[in-house]
């Protein structure tokens, strides 16, 4: 079947929209599956910002490490608001090439930006990012530090449990709640580990 980029164009277009055939257009997207994702990555490379932004959500639902490259060019753009995207659709499909460039991206001038990317690093799950997602836990904006222990907790590595309980007084309630949660995944694994 012959797939013309005009038709990938308006499937990500109404698979992004808020209106009633939202939902068939996603679902047609994900019946096409792989064979779109060439169209959409070029998309979300070259296309106006609002087709981009709806291309990296697409993505997800393609659900196809195919489109990794096209998603780390992205990071390196200047579209803040594509760069969080990217960097949320990077962990959702938790392939290991996207942690370096995720974790060039926790010093991100943005902190949507760094948010997202840490939340990313936690969700993909690799060690690797523990010594970056620490350095994070200085950050000024309090939804950065809470992403970065909410994900310190999802990787799992016990290094990282006693910076995390110092985070059980930070003057952030959001921060204090993700230290909990992070605190409380430590304990599950240890008790896995007994």
């Amino acid at each position: 079947m012959w797939l013309s980029q005009s038709k990938v164009l308006r499937l990500i277009r109404d698979a992004d929209a808020a209106t009633p055939k939202a939902h068939a257009a996603a679902a047609e997207l994900k019946s096409i599956g792989i064979k779109a994702v060439p169209r959409v990555s070029r998309i979300l490379l070259k296309g106006k910002p609002c087709d981009q932004l709806a291309a990296a959500r697409a993505l997800i639902l393609l659900n196809s490490n195919d489109s990794v490259d096209a998603l780390i060019e992205v990071l390196r753009g200047e579209n803040v608001q594509l760069r969080a995207e990217a960097a949320g659709t990077l962990g959702f499909l938790r392939n290991h090439r996207a942690v370096p460039p995720l974790i060039r991206l926790l010093e991100d001038a943005d902190s949507r930006v760094r948010g997202r990317a840490a939340t990313a690093l936690g969700t993909i799950g690799l060690s690797d990012a523990v010594e970056s997602l620490l350095a994070l836990l200085q950050d000024k904006n309090a939804d950065v530090r809470s992403s970065a222990v909410f994900s310190l907790g999802m990787i799992g590595d016990l290094r990282a449990v006693e910076i995390v309980r110092e985070h059980l007084s930070d003057k952030s309630r959001q921060v204090r709640k993700s230290a909990k949660l992070a605190l409380a995944r430590f304990h599950e694994l240890l008790q896995q580990n007994k």
